[in-house]
């Protein structure tokens, strides 16, 4: 729940809250993939390569959302997101580094 309400709130400005998603699943993709060096778990790769999508789609959302902003994310997107990066933290067993990540949501 946490994490899907920080996202909500940084949704109010022109493009904060798909360029720190972008961040955050940048970052959540690298620790699926260190993850998946270390142990043979076959869930910590599907979550690099789901962190890497994430993270071009803020990407691409972000070209229409910077100021003047064209389209709005809206509640349902940041919840969303929040939900994937919590989801991403409880697949990798990272439940502590995900309040890390989730700082720039907060800051």
């Amino acid at each position: 729940v946490g994490a899907t309400n920080a996202v909500n709130l940084t949704d109010g400005l022109d493009g904060l809250a798909g360029g720190t998603s972008a961040v955050a699943a940048i970052a959540f993709s690298v620790i699926g993939l260190m993850a998946a060096s270390m142990t043979n778990s076959i869930g910590a790769e599907s979550v690099a390569y789901f962190g890497a999508i994430i993270a071009a789609v803020c990407l691409g959302f972000l070209v229409y959302n910077v100021n003047p902003a064209k389209v709005f994310m809206g509640d349902t997107g940041s919840l969303a997101l929040g939900g994937a990066f919590a989801a991403m933290a409880i697949l990798t067993k990272t439940e502590l580094l995900l309040v890390v990540i989730g700082g720039i949501f907060v800051m």
